[in-house]
């Protein structure tokens, strides 16, 4: 059984009941503090349970080592990748918002491919970028040329993405 403390100059008999009752509330008090602390911190901790954050495994965005962009596949399948960068650097060109949209032509004398872009109408916004309306001409390889109609946005790094191609009638 554990002795009352007694405090110097105190007895037992003497010791003011209010003494004993606020010592008894800031034991209360004190419980209750830790209680709500432990509660706080378990909320904190729970709460960082919620946060997600991206995988870099289950990112799609770059296209695996050795395949060609998707954007060149919807100009032409059989460009390669040579051919592709030249027809993305004649696609800047062609749908540069500062231009006037005359055609301009790429090639590429290793595969034979060769083609041409020309933007007939201005500039438009989609989703807070810079979109442009293309035609296109496109020869790869043996094959004679296909006409494709398409638009293109501007991405923050300046990069043109095609959105779309329609048509693909060789002539």
């Amino acid at each position: 059984m554990d002795r009352p403390r007694r405090c110097r100059g105190d007895s037992r008999v003497g010791l003011d009941p209010g003494r004993r009752r606020d010592n008894r509330a800031l034991r209360l008090t004190t419980n209750q503090l830790s209680r709500g602390l432990g509660t706080v911190l378990l909320a904190i901790s729970m709460a960082a349970c919620s946060m997600s954050f991206p995988i870099a495994g289950f990112r799609a965005d770059d296209p695996p080592t050795g395949s060609i962009d998707r954007s060149a596949a919807l100009l032409s399948p059989a460009l390669d990748r040579e051919d592709w960068r030249r027809a993305e650097a004649a696609l800047s060109v062609a749908l540069d918002p500062q231009g006037n949209g005359a055609g301009v032509g790429w090639r590429n004398p290793q595969t034979g491919s060769k083609g041409s872009f020309a933007a007939p109408a201005p500039p438009f916004l989609d989703h807070e970028q810079v979109c442009r309306s293309f035609k296109a001409e496109v020869s790869s390889g043996s094959q004679g040329p296909t006409h494709l109609s398409g638009s293109a946005c501007r991405d923050g790094d300046g990069t043109w993405r095609l959105r779309d191609t329609k048509g693909g009638q060789t002539s």
